[in-house]
């Protein structure tokens, strides 16, 4: 298992690889787990039976039919390139056929340097406090500077890999090139057309070749078969280099060859090494050390061959040169075809567990594109992706691709949960889970308070490396990951994970809220210090009371956290405590129009990084269109209304849009599909998607970053479009436009613990059909809208594998449960019982006269 990050105190159950409980000559070591779901206690993969769906579709063939990555061109620069990944080894794929480029990346690849000391203000925080209180920016500048002289610039870096590069064909003309990554597959298939090989004096026969390159879904092992068309020989030398680039911050990599294999070992700082190798099942090269690099030099003596590669740390073995040797065995001796078809095996299961067909292209392609990315970085067992997570590249990565939890974090882990896909969050409750002792000990230390903050950047350890004087002192993070715990439970109903991780979490979160909050001198609370985004954090003007972006979590973390002490009866004083803290929390601020502003001391509106405003209907959840309380309904509507009156240039889609990339336009785009104004939150949605790279990643060319932390992300959009569950009641298709056009869902996940599958046709949702995980009342907002004024007919049918809908004589035969007319707006609600399968369906028309569709 992954060892503990240092500075941790916990123990972690035992998590076993496959690669270390399954013999590597046993065919089950290449078949991944669908149970691997880590330190989760409940089971996470269910799927709704498809049974009685109205439309048929295979989602592979549709997904594969529909979205992927392609190029036309090679692409030069590896942020550009196809991404690759298990949730652990990462692999972007790129470049042209004379040099194809794979550069390597793993989560668990850091800078282990452990943090002298957390980046805390040189003053106590009682007095940096007041020095706050009192505007003194003389002062504040000064111990600032005396910060940044004492803190340790921060060593938890996450690093890369290596490289291998495979040159082909250096002396031809190549033409016809397609990459083309399958995201159904999870395999890149790359092809081009070599004109002759003119290294020779004379010219060769034009061929056809094709590269397919994946990295296994259950071990890490990446392989590149290379067959050129109709096994035509090869002509002239192919080269092979294998290497680390060398880093001032580590021991230079050591180079090793041994028979048909080469490797490197490097070592990590903080005693930790990894061993990265490569094998060639083809014949006809000769190794050599040159310059630092491993070289494989010859003319293949078959037509059709195989580069297979792995990466094995001191955190995944005892002995990784053993370890990796026994990968490389075990992927020859199965060959290319055996070890594609396991590795597809899983992927598309993986499809199987819940998908969409819908009439909006962008954002259709964009969640399967989010669950590709996060599935390829994301591992129940493995270490968290950090801001590059398993595909960094540069020695120094921007921001050392550490854990940044003001929201970069966040975003990450948002599609996975109404997507149904709950496993891949694991890392994330693994990692702050596994931190919590750390930021207790340095909540104690330097707050004075009980309970725990979480730093606003870390490494693996948990210790906070910001010098800033705000951002260092931030107090939002620990609420908000907690979120993430509470999210887990509520769409699972794990009542065993809510004991063991969300409860106790969320307790030591409030614990510090409530000490960190004030009186004023009127008996009031206070929230202060706290910071708008990174608004004007140089200054003290970056700090002010109970700001729009900080208030909503501590309010939101102390309702979490009495819901999961009454869920578990739990906790009775505190409980009381938390009772009556809630209504003496301050209101959000706003102005005398009731629009929301960055702060309720400030003034305002500063008009900076507006969509941070937004905190509250998403991801807070504290209000949205039709919950909270009535005047925050108002206030949200009334904020989103003066945004876009501010911001007259959002319909040409100039400076207003170009500034909501990435988690600002997430947020937004969230909040407005929320609020229900729909055509807003799509423009924006739709917008975000756009402003990724030709990849699919974060990329600024200007400010020369490169991140992956929101795309896996983007599956929000159409998740909060299809289902949404914020407040226990289900909504279906609440947030879509007017379309003719059909769209349908299957098996997505809600909060309560219920599986859904429905369909729209004509604007018209046709049916529902639910399963209870563990038997909550299902309560939903009536999902027949666009019916008659004087209400529709609801039916509620109990399923069982022999109920049958073929015919009305089918529909007659069987016994509603719930029968009521329901108007637009009411909530119908009846109980459940866990496993069981329930029929929503309207009386006009019956469910058995809906046609079966077929989608392709």
């Amino acid at each position: 298992m992954d060892a503990p990050p240092r500075g941790a105190t916990l123990k972690w159950p035992p998590v076993h690889h496959n690669s270390f409980t399954v013999s590597r000559n046993n065919p089950s070591f290449w078949q991944r787990l669908a149970s691997e779901r880590g330190i989760l206690p409940g089971d996470v993969g269910q799927v709704l039976p498809a049974d009685w769906n109205r439309f048929r579709v295979d989602p592979v063939a549709y997904l594969d039919a529909h979205h992927g990555l392609e190029h036309r061109a090679p692409q030069a620069d590896w942020a550009h390139g196809a991404p690759l990944g298990n949730g652990d080894l990462g692999v972007m794929t790129y470049s042209a056929p004379e040099a194809l480029a794979f550069s390597f990346g793993k989560t668990d690849l850091w800078d282990y340097t452990p943090q002298p000391r957390p980046n805390f203000p040189s003053v106590p925080f009682a007095e940096l406090r007041k020095i706050l209180a009192a505007q003194d920016n003389l002062r504040f500048l000064k111990i600032q500077e005396e910060t940044n002289q004492q803190s340790k610039a921060a060593v938890a870096t996450g690093k890369p890999g290596g490289m291998l590069r495979i040159e082909l064909h250096p002396a031809s003309l190549t033409s016809g090139f397609r990459q083309r990554l399958s995201f159904a597959h999870a395999e890149v298939v790359q092809s081009w057309r070599v004109h002759g090989d003119r290294s020779r004096s004379r010219r060769g026969p034009d061929n056809n070749v094709t590269l397919t390159a994946f990295v296994h879904a259950a071990q890490n092992v990446f392989v590149a078969h290379i067959a050129p068309g109709a096994n035509l020989p090869w002509l002239a030398p192919v080269h092979l280099a294998l290497w680390r680039e060398p880093d001032d911050t580590m021991e230079q990599p050591e180079c090793h060859v041994e028979g048909g294999r080469f490797w490197v070992r490097q070592n990590l700082p903080g005693g930790e090494h990894f061993i990265f190798m490569a094998a060639l099942d083809g014949k006809g090269f000769e190794f050599a050390r040159i310059g630092g690099r491993l070289m494989a030099h010859g003319v293949p003596t078959t037509a059709v061959w195989t580069v297979y590669a792995t990466i094995v740390t001191s955190r995944d073995a005892k002995d990784p040169l053993a370890d990796a040797r026994r990968n490389l065995d075990a992927a020859q001796a199965a060959g290319f075809e055996a070890l594609r078809a396991t590795h597809r095996e899983w992927w598309h299961a993986f499809w199987r567990r819940g998908f969409v067909c819908t009439p909006w292209d962008k954002l259709e392609r964009t969640w399967y594109s989010a669950l590709y990315l996060q599935a390829s970085c994301c591992r129940p067992g493995r270490t968290s992706p950090g801001l590059q997570a398993n595909l960094i590249k540069e020695n120094y990565p921007a921001w050392n691709a550490d854990f940044h939890n003001n929201i970069n974090m966040q975003v990450l882990y948002w599609s996975q949960y109404t997507a149904n896909r709950l496993e891949l969050a694991e890392p994330l409750y693994r990692l702050m889970w596994s931190v919590l002792p750390r930021c207790k000990q340095d909540t104690a230390a330097y707050f004075k308070m009980r309970g725990a903050r979480y730093p606003i950047s870390m490494g693996p350890d948990g210790v906070e490396t910001a010098s800033n004087l705000l951002l260092s002192t931030w107090i939002g993070g620990g609420g908000w990951l907690a979120e993430h715990f509470w999210w887990h439970y509520r769409f699972s109903g794990d009542r065993a994970f809510l004991k063991k991780y969300a409860y106790p979490l969320l307790k030591e979160c409030a614990l510090f809220y409530e000490d960190y909050l004030q009186e004023d001198a009127d008996g009031k609370l206070v929230l202060f210090p706290t910071v708008f985004m990174e608004v004007a954090i140089g200054s003290v003007d970056g700090a002010g009371k109970n700001s729009s972006w900080d208030l909503p979590v501590v309010i939101r973390t102390f309702q979490m956290a009495l819901d999961a002490a009454e869920e578990l009866g739990v906790d009775a004083k505190l409980r009381a405590q938390w009772r009556k803290l809630l209504p003496r929390l301050p209101p959000l601020p706003a102005d005398e129009r009731g629009v929301w502003l960055e702060f309720a001391d400030k003034g305002g509106l500063w008009h900076q990084w507006d969509w941070a405003r937004f905190m509250a209907v998403f991801p807070m959840e504290l209000v949205s269109r039709d919950t909270g309380p009535t005047t925050l309904r108002a206030q949200a509507q009334r904020t989103a209304d003066e945004l876009y009156a501010f911001r007259p240039d959002v319909r040409q889609g100039d400076w207003f849009l170009a500034s909501y990339g990435g988690f600002a336009g997430m947020i937004l785009a969230v909040s407005l599909l929320r609020l229900g104004q729909v055509p807003r939150g799509m423009e924006m949605a739709e917008h975000v998607c756009q402003t990724v790279n030709s990849s699919g990643f974060i990329q600024n060319p200007d400010a020369g970053h490169f991140q992956v932390d929101a795309p896996p992300g983007f599956g929000v959009f159409l998740n909060e479009m299809l289902l949404q569950s914020h407040d226990g009641v289900l909504r279906v298709f609440p947030a879509v436009p007017p379309s003719e056009a059909n769209a349908c869902f299957h098996s997505l996940r809600a909060q309560g613990g219920f599986l859904v599958t429905s369909e729209r046709r004509e604007n018209r949702v046709q049916y529902v059909i639910v399963q209870s995980l563990g038997g909550r009342p299902l309560r939903m907002l009536n999902p027949f809208v666009g019916e008659p004024d004087t209400g529709v007919e609801v039916k509620v049918y109990e399923l069982t594998k022999d109920t049958r809908f073929d015919t009305v004589a089918d529909q007659a035969r069987q016994r509603a449960i719930y029968n009521r007319i329901h108007v637009p707006g009411e909530i119908l609600e009846f109980p459940t019982r866990p496993g069981r399968v329930y029929l929503i369906s309207k009386e006009l028309p019956w469910f058995s006269d809906i046609p079966t569709e077929e989608i392709t």
